[in-house]
């Protein structure tokens, strides 16, 4: 797109939050200590922690022996009226590379009566089809005049930093300058409202000097437009519907292309750019507690936006939801089911219908048992985390900034506790936990032999809490089943801690020992054995002291690792 068609519109933005900031305030310069009010001018809370990590083994992780992580958020508030908060995160993981979007953040977000403004390593969220959630470089601004109705916000910065092609950096690929900006506005009043969304975003093409085009990696834009609004038609029925438009042009070095339409022919088009659309609609009828709706959705093939991480497309979806207490509110039950078709455009060798739905079904038929179950097999992206892999790990902030998000097909599980014994010194209690989760790689509607993953996980829990003594005991097992294409691996092992508080509960100190041992290939062939210590130190309720050992120690069928994690921390309470 024309970088001054760009500047014109974050100016408009710009008047907008402007007239709207100055419709519902009014500042005289002249005055300006009466205005803020009287009392303490300033004050200062938040809080701070820093954490010293130490590492030695030779399990082949490849970390420094020394690393650390500084995370901060704190608020200056003036005269009660301004509010100046802001956080930060610091840290020397990934110190020798480049990074697409760095690990060391910082923002801050000052507010004044009705105008809110972010500013350093923020993310927006407007909606799933435009922004959603992006972490970006930059700055925004919510206004929001009191009792107005009306609502605008707009952000403007760097999505993505550059980053040159190199073959030696096989954990970070090659990347783009990419800037942005987006608005929206909305307006809400009694029992309706109307909103709009604009997002663009550019790739700027002599940011990195070698172009990984053979990676087909290439310099990109993307125009978001959205509509939504929504009314209420009678006392009880509800109507939203959102419809959004998406020019997603794959390499801006493409020659010129005549727009067959307005929206084309506002925007930079080029031979290489692709217009997509998505529409949602809803209709929920609420009466005392029983919930009823039907919604729609429909998504364009190939349908992206710059805006999100990731989005699911070539799909229409038609749903029916129920949401119903049953047996004087002991259980509750909340239902989404419906039909979906994929391949709407008649592009794919072939394509599929199917049901979809999701249950929610809670049970507490007394104080002392509660359960729960959930399914669902709506496509969608979620993380999957095996237990043994918070069990294995060496320290907290391992994958700290890991976007390990999977595609799961479906997903269910099921919960239960049950208190054996409760009183005023000591609680006893059980609970057991499975779940399970699908996921699949289709082509042309088929799954193919080694494109489907299940997993399987299982544990069952006992606790033992003394209260007044502050002594705590529990003791479980773990087991994981999990399917990946052709390959079998089981997981199972124990695990038990104790925790106490001592010297007038200032000091929490506590163990925790924990063995698995997988078989794949029809053999025990990986065994870990991991042996935690942790001591807590509070003073004054402001400082906290922390200290967590790790012992490790692996056996495989290649080789017996053994390695130690020491992480020292410090946490400040300010102001309060």
């Amino acid at each position: 797109m024309n970088p001054f068609y760009s500047y014109r519109c974050l100016l408009v933005l710009l008047a907008l939050s402007i007239g709207s900031f100055s419709y519902g305030q009014s500042i005289r310069l002249d005055n300006l200590r009466d205005q803020f009010g009287k009392g303490k001018p300033f004050k200062f809370n938040g809080a701070l922690s820093a954490n010293g990590i130490y590492y030695n083994g030779n399990g082949g992780y490849g970390r420094d022996p020394f690393s650390y992580f500084v995370n901060g958020s704190m608020n200056l508030n003036l005269y009660g009226l301004v509010n100046l908060p802001f956080s930060f995160t610091l840290t020397s993981f990934g110190g020798d590379y480049s990074y697409p979007v760095p690990p060391n953040r910082f923002s801050i977000h000052p507010s004044y009566k009705s105008v809110t403004a972010h500013i350093g390593n923020i993310a927006a969220t407007y909606s799933p089809y435009t922004v959603n959630g992006y972490l970006f470089t930059g700055a925004g601004v919510d206004v929001e005049p009191k009792d107005s109705g009306l609502k605008v916000s707009g952000i403007y910065g760097r999505l993505q930093k550059a980053v040159e092609y190199d073959t030696t950096n096989r954990i970070t690929p090659a990347a783009y300058e990419r800037m942005g900006w987006g608005s929206k506005i909305e307006y809400q009043k009694n029992n309706y409202r109307l909103g709009m969304i604009a997002f663009h975003a550019w790739d700027d093409v002599n940011s990195i000097q070698n172009k990984p085009d053979s990676l087909q990696i290439y310099p990109m834009a993307n125009t978001v437009i959205s509509f939504n609004a929504g009314t209420r038609v009678w006392q009880h029925m509800d109507i939203a519907v959102e419809y959004a438009t998406s020019a997603l042009t794959e390499d801006v070095r493409a020659a010129d292309s005549e727009g067959s339409n307005l929206f084309s022919r506002a925007i930079d088009s080029k031979e290489s750019t692709g217009y997509f659309h998505a529409f949602k609609s809803s209709l929920q009828y609420t009466f005392t507690s029983t919930i009823l709706g039907v919604g729609y959705e429909r998504i364009d093939p190939g349908y992206r936006t710059l805006g999100t991480y990731y989005l699911n497309n070539d799909l229409e979806n038609i749903t029916v939801n129920a949401a119903q207490p049953l047996f004087k509110s002991k259980v509750q039950l909340a239902m989404n089911m419906g039909f979906q078709r994929d391949n709407l455009d008649n592009a794919k060798s072939g394509s599929s219908t199917r049901f979809i739905g999701s249950v929610n079904v809670s049970y507490t038929p007394s104080d002392k048992l509660t359960s729960a179950f959930t399914y669902s097999n709506f496509q969608t992206f979620m993380r999957i985390r095996p237990q043994f892999l918070s069990i294995n790990r060496l320290d907290n902030f391992q994958n700290l900034d890991t976007l390990d998000y999977t595609q799961v097909s479906q997903n269910a599980s099921a919960s239960a506790s049950y208190m054996l014994s409760q009183s005023e010194d000591e609680m006893k209690g059980i609970s057991v936990d499975i779940s399970f989760q699908e996921t699949a790689d289709e082509q042309g509607g088929v799954v193919r032999n080694g494109n489907l993953s299940q997993f399987y996980n299982a544990s069952v829990m006992y606790t033992l809490s003394r209260m007044t003594t502050g002594r705590n005991f529990s003791a479980g097992l773990n087991a994981s089943y999990n399917t990946i294409g052709r390959d079998e691996f089981i997981t199972v092992g124990p695990i038990a801690s104790i925790s106490a508080s001592i010297l007038q509960k200032r000091i929490t100190t506590g163990a925790n020992l924990s063995y698995n041992a997988s078989r794949s290939v029809n053999e025990w062939d990986n065994h870990v054995f991991n042996v935690r210590c942790h001591a807590v130190y509070k003073v004054q309720r402001k400082h906290t002291f922390n200290l967590n050992v790790l012992n490790q120690w692996r056996s495989t069928s290649e080789a017996n690792t053994n390695d130690v994690t020491v992480t020292m921390g410090y946490n400040f309470i300010l102001g309060g």
